[in-house]
């Protein structure tokens, strides 16, 4: 579809970057969830974009991965890449993004650079709880 050269060359890097060889063949259904996330961020980067959008990327990752993900993240924003990525698992977000925009009941609450949102010793958490109303129970 997007016509790749060197197809299986990038197949095996992130059959291996996932540890994944094991699994070449078998259908996307009958893998874990983890083992599905993991092969739709391989997906996302297979043909190499320089923009990517990411809907909850850590979702159904253990630990391990969800640093060696955030790493890649990292690395592939340093050499040029732009994410726009949505999540609810704060801690990650902390430290991985630069600008962040929260979002209460699909209104834009509060959007800027993470340094001049988070400071003063006010965490990630701290500051979306403050910026949809506290901790109110939905």
């Amino acid at each position: 579809m997007r016509k790749l050269v060197d197809l299986d060359d990038r197949i095996e890097k992130w059959l291996s970057f996932f540890d994944l060889e094991s699994k070449k063949g078998v259908i996307c259904k009958d893998l874990s969830k983890g083992m599905r996330q993991k092969l739709m961020i391989a997906s996302a980067f297979i043909h190499d974009p320089q923009l990517v959008f990411l809907d909850e990327p850590f979702i159904n990752l253990d630990p391990v991965y969800q640093k060696i993900v955030r790493e890649y993240l990292q690395d592939y924003v340093s050499s040029g890449g732009t994410i726009f990525m949505c999540s609810h698992i704060l801690e990650i977000s902390e430290k991985l993004c630069n600008r962040l925009a929260i979002v209460d009941a699909g209104k834009i609450v509060a959007e800027g650079n993470k340094d001049d949102l988070v400071k003063d010793g006010v965490g990630l958490e701290e500051f979306f709880l403050r910026s949809i109303g506290g901790g109110r129970k939905r």
